[in-house]
């Protein structure tokens, strides 16, 4: 998400006051509710919009839960892969 951004921000040809519109359109509807309920300067302000978007994306410890429960190890998959793909629901530690 953050290369999204990077990349939006070097290419946007539009002036920065309408930048939150143009990537509100691709980002999950979340980010669009939360930033609904925030006032209208805040809403329209593209810092804040940024400061919204790990929010999103960060995993509440009940979700990091059900996902290392229901996580498997499968044949196909070395036990290097696995242990990968288990750490990278910290992405924090």
């Amino acid at each position: 998400m953050g290369l999204y951004l990077i990349n939006f921000e070097r290419r946007a040809q539009i002036p920065k006051k309408d930048w939150v519109a143009y990537p509100l359109a691709v980002l999950p509807p979340e980010l669009s509710n939360m930033l609904a309920r925030e006032t209208p300067d805040n809403a329209n302000n593209y810092n804040f919009f940024k400061s919204l978007i790990p929010k999103i994306y960060k995993l509440s410890s009940e979700k990091l839960k059900q996902y290392f429960y229901t996580h498997y190890e499968t044949p196909d998959k070395s036990w290097k892969n696995y242990a990968q793909e288990l750490s990278s629901y910290f992405p924090e530690s």
